[in-house]
């Protein structure tokens, strides 16, 4: 079989394959573009296809072993690679991801399903923590170091949420451009206060240099990335006693952040793969922090170095200034504290609360029995099926663990049991939802309890249909 064949059966079942005159003069099929990107040397495309750096050691193997003895076969990260000399002084290396690795689309797809997963349990997580620090600031009387302590508990829950959503939303392939001005003032405030516990733990000093009312313009979720990981990394690799320096400044030309640490440094032989996911010189790491602060810094049109010091390392980030300031914000009327619910109140109401999750169960049922509710629970579809009597509120978790709320709600509506419905996600709501299946309304985890409340307030408040009687919107 000759190359050109190869070429042509590669591309015909969508394998990748490359070919080089030297060591250049790349040229290569379809499914290999996609993967290869701009390289230019064929170990930069080998490098690029499979995850690991141009000096591996396995990759070196393989191109040596195929220049030597005509053919070389190994597994390079993720990927069984073959590599067969290709005429005199040319190399061709086909990567036939039939061997052990799904095709591009289902790893994108086993991506896509594993990032709803993970958001789902995150936000799962972190609406009930959000939602128990908010109860518990209002059951009494609390000193001001209880009340910031829950205040950062709102906020790390809150950016933590922002955060997976955003990236459940990138492997989606949903990448909204976002020129909205990013507050890395007050963001980058919040994030060193919510880890001031964890370096006050460790025995470091962390401090937080920073011009107030600096911004830039991208998505907020990405500017979270950045701070929390490089500040994280920061007070993990300093040794007791030692100081982490967070710095933000700007300029006509750049905003620039600044992360310092006293830690023993990179060595030399780790630096070119810093960045590079799944790569982690901790026991524990995942080698996702550092990959995903270059994609977060890439996305806001940025640009990421490192140096080392004469103590430690230090990470900067410049970006480009916002270039449009929004105009002055009206300052948002003040949320209902008082505890007067609207017209609809829940008081007197039958409630079902459909949800796998324990913690959010207990959230959903605390808050609406202090509001008065009579709160019934059912932790999956055929629980709630098996429940007995009319509903005036249905509140149903989308992702359920026997189906889903939609299919759910549909099945409760054709038993003529429940009057209004409200479907409960930590993301977007499927295109499949059918008309019986649309929720009257929808909560978005994770939600703050004035916003429960007045979602349930305006389902019962209105001229609602008795149960039974229900139409979706």
């Amino acid at each position: 079989m000759t190359a050109d064949d190869m070429v042509w059966l590669a591309q015909s079942v969508g394998f990748a394959f490359i070919r080089a005159s030297g060591r250049e003069a790349l040229v290569w099929n379809e499914p290999a573009g996609e993967l290869v990107g701009d390289a230019t040397t064929l170990e930069g495309a080998l490098a690029a296809a499979t995850g690991v750096s141009e000096d591996d050691s396995e990759l070196t193997a393989l191109l040596s072993d195929a220049a030597e003895e005509g053919r070389s076969a190994r597994t390079i990260g993720r990927f069984r690679v073959l590599a067969f000399a290709d005429g005199e002084n040319r190399v061709a290396v086909l990567i036939p991801e039939a061997l052990g690795v799904a095709s591009d689309v289902h790893r994108r797809a086993a991506a896509t399903d594993l990032s709803a997963a993970v958001s789902h349990e995150l936000s799962n997580v972190l609406g009930a923590i959000l939602g128990w620090a908010t109860l518990a600031r209002r059951s009494g009387k609390i000193g001001a170091s209880i009340d910031r302590a829950l205040s950062q508990i709102e906020t790390s829950a809150r950016g933590g949420h922002a955060t997976a959503r955003h990236l459940l939303d990138t492997a989606r392939g949903r990448i909204v451009v976002s020129n909205a001005a990013i507050e890395a003032s007050r963001m980058l405030r919040e994030v060193t206060d919510a880890l001031a516990p964890k370096a006050e733990e460790q025995g470091v000093a962390l401090s937080l240099i920073g011009t107030d009312d600096v911004s830039l313009a991208g998505a907020s979720a990405d500017f979270f990335t950045v701070a929390w990981n490089l500040t994280q990394n920061a007070i993990e690799a300093t040794p007791l006693g030692g100081k982490v320096t967070v710095e933000l400044s700007s300029s006509d030309e750049a905003v620039t952040l600044s992360v310092t640490d006293e830690g023993e440094g990179i060595p030399e032989e780790n630096r070119k793969r810093v960045f590079e996911p799944y790569f982690s010189t901790k026991e524990s790491g995942t080698g996702l922090g550092l990959a995903l602060v270059r994609r977060a810094v890439d996305a806001l049109d940025g640009e990421i170095d490192f140096s080392p010091v004469r103590i430690g390392t230090r990470f900067i980030c410049t970006f480009p200034p916002e270039k449009q300031k929004r105009p002055p914000r009206s300052p948002k009327p003040p949320r209902r504290r008082s505890g007067v619910l609207a017209r609809g109140t829940p008081r007197g109401k039958r409630v079902l609360v459909v949800d796998d999750d324990k913690a959010m169960r207990d959230l959903l049922t605390t808050t609406l029995g202090l509001a008065g509710a009579e709160v019934v629970t059912a932790s999956s579809g055929a629980e709630a099926l098996d429940s007995t009597g009319d509903f005036d509120l249905v509140l149903l978790d989308m992702g359920l663990g026997d189906t889903r709320g939609d299919q759910l709600l549909s099945a409760l509506r054709r038993e003529r049991r429940i009057g209004a419905a409200a479907l409960v996600s930590g993301a977007t709501l499927p295109p499949d939802v059918t008309i019986e299946g649309s929720p009257d309304t929808w909560l978005r985890k994770p939600f703050e309890i004035d916003d429960l409340l007045a979602a349930v307030s305006h389902l019962l408040g209105g001229d609602q249909a008795e149960p039974g009687d229900a139409q979706s919107n």
